[in-house]
């Protein structure tokens, strides 16, 4: 008898469990770290605590299991703590712990005043000497060539007094002058019908080919890297290459040019030319090369006779330079004399006389600094 109970009790214990486990829908082991007593969790107490998990990640949940003690015929269910989820998951207390930790040093942060760096001096350094900036500019020049003698000299523009600087060893006449916008010193060599370089420092003379035009008496930079030129047999403007020497025909004066000089003006967008045989100033169109009477050339009223002409319109100040061998007895002048002469109205001012040997027929003056440290002061 005791054996028929003890085969019923075992009867009922498996009924309950088959009943409880359901069919082979799964059972899911409990966590690792839950106690090996035969505890298991249903679907739908799985599939709770997935939900929970993944809605707030709370700890505090319970599950529903059944367990098996061995002392009782009936299964028996009672709540049973859930033991910690393992995923990936963060839990709020977590976040809390997180969120706390940046918030302690965000305010750290934010109540960290920020101090401003003194900059430091030292009281016993000496001030910065700004002299060089107040102090007195260079003198302004111009370069010219003394017609007789070849020498290659320095005109004082306030002055008009010359100084020596090296001497061309030729005997080729120049009468005219001008510097580049690169520096480089031009003239016009007519007694071989061709552009010469020259170097102011030594006077060094580097000929370029003869570019076929009649006689040049002025020669002045452009408004780029090249040259123009007037040349009075065809009484044309050219256009000169400052490689080759060579030049092209931009267009005729329309008028009879005679002994003269040239120079140009990036202001007026055009080449000022001064016509001795006229005594007269003209604005030359660089693109047709058509010649326009800008002025009589007069003192106080009374005409300027240029017989040989210089010009030049210095690129520092913007004045405009103009000498002449020739010039009326009322300026008390020598036979040489440097001139200001107003573009718009031709007024010539008196400056003072150039001591050169001939008369006065060239005069340039640099866009860029010329270093010669062998010039004289």
């Amino acid at each position: 008898m005791p054996y028929l109970n003890r085969l019923f009790a075992v009867l009922i214990l498996s009924c309950g469990l088959l009943a409880a486990c359901g069919s082979d829908s799964g059972t899911v082991p409990a966590d690792e770290g839950a106690p090996d007593n035969g505890v298991e969790v249903s679907d739908s107490t799985a599939s709770d605590v997935a939900s929970d998990s993944a809605s707030d990640g709370s700890s505090d949940a319970s599950t529903d299991v059944s367990v098996d003690d061995g002392s009782n015929d009936d299964a028996q269910t009672e709540d049973v703590p859930q033991m910690p989820d393992t995923s990936d998951a963060t839990s709020p207390a977590d976040v809390e712990d997180a969120s706390s930790d940046t918030g302690g040093a965000l305010e750290d942060i934010a109540s960290t005043e920020v101090e401003t760096l003194d900059v430091v001096t030292d009281e016993g350094a000496p001030e910065p000497d700004t002299s060089a900036d107040t102090g007195p500019s260079e003198p302004l020049w111009l370069l010219s060539i003394e017609p007789v003698t070849n020498i290659l000299q320095r005109v004082d523009v306030e002055t008009g007094a010359l100084t020596d600087l090296c001497t061309i060893d030729n005997n080729n006449q120049y009468p005219s002058l001008t510097f580049s916008r690169e520096g480089i010193l031009f003239a016009s060599n007519n007694t071989l019908d061709q552009i010469d370089r020259i170097d102011p420092c030594t006077c060094e003379v580097t000929e370029l080919p003869p570019h076929g035009f009649g006689f040049i008496p002025g020669i002045t930079s452009d408004y780029g890297t090249g040259l123009f030129a007037v040349e009075n047999f065809d009484d044309v403007l050219l256009s000169m290459n400052g490689s080759t020497g060579q030049g092209v025909v931009i267009g005729e004066f329309g008028f009879d040019f005679g002994t003269g000089g040239a120079t140009w003006s990036d202001e007026s967008y055009a080449v000022f030319a001064i016509d001795g045989t006229s005594d007269s100033l003209y604005s030359i169109d660089p693109e047709t090369g058509v010649a326009t009477l800008q002025a009589q050339l007069q003192i106080d009223g009374f005409p300027v006779d240029f017989y040989t002409v210089g010009i030049e319109l210095h690129p520092e100040n913007g004045v405009l330079y103009a000498c002449t061998g020739n010039t009326m007895f009322i300026t008390g002048a020598d036979d040489s004399s440097l001139y200001t002469v107003d573009p718009l109205t031709g007024e010539a001012t008196f400056i003072g006389p150039l001591d050169q040997a001939g008369s006065c027929t060239n005069l340039a003056a640099p866009w860029v600094t010329v270093d010669c440290p062998n010039w004289p002061e």
